[in-house]
């Protein structure tokens, strides 16, 4: 009686390992979901209307630039900021400049411009742009083509500005097409409403 209740205490062969088994498989479950959830929460995508801007240790210079698609943003060794592709509107209201034969015309006109999106013009938009509100983008704009429509103006007569507005305005975009890739802009539209002649 005595040995048929010890044989019956006794554990079953291999139930010791099963449940070490299933312990060792429930442990590396939960470590692959934390980890898959880690990586999830690291990669960043980019909407189709900004640009992602991943700074720190990037290996690619100051900033990693990207339009669209998706990086992995590790944690400590870099951080992640965007930018607005949102066009921002300038207007010129009376803007006065001098032509070529000292002839004072008034214009009104107005510009659209934009963060660019081409290699080696975006990251000039990262270092100088990153964090400024549409209004200091506006602020910064309108000073360099003010000194645009100023230059351009200073190579044509007055005639030629009146009566070829479309060829001035392309003269205008071309001459502020350099300076302000320097921001990391580009001028989407520049048209010349009005000039006349000053009294």
């Amino acid at each position: 009686m005595i040995l048929l209740e010890a044989l019956s205490n006794r554990p079953m062969p291999g139930d010791g390992s099963a449940s070490a088994w299933l312990c060792l498989g429930l442990s590396a479950g939960f470590a692959a979901i934390v980890i898959l959830m880690m990586f999830v929460r690291l990669y960043k995508r980019c909407p189709p209307n900004k640009v992602m801007v991943i700074f720190g240790k990037t290996g690619r210079g100051a900033a990693k630039c990207l339009h669209g698609g998706a990086s992995f943003v590790w944690p400590v060794i870099q951080e992640v900021g965007y930018l607005d592709l949102q066009p921002v509107f300038v207007p010129f209201e009376d803007a006065t400049v001098v032509s070529s034969d000292n002839a004072q015309l008034v214009l009104t006109a107005t510009a659209t411009v934009a963060i660019s999106t081409r290699p080696g013009v975006i990251e000039n938009a990262a270092s100088r742009l990153m964090g400024m509100a549409p209004n200091a983008i506006r602020a910064q704009a309108e000073g360099i083509l003010l000194g645009t429509l100023s230059s351009a103006a200073g190579a044509l007569t007055g005639e030629e500005i009146v009566r070829k507005r479309t060829a001035f305005a392309n003269a205008c975009r071309d001459v502020a097409a350099a300076d302000l890739e320097k921001l990391g802009l580009e001028v989407v539209d520049l048209a010349i409403r009005q000039v006349r002649i000053k009294e």
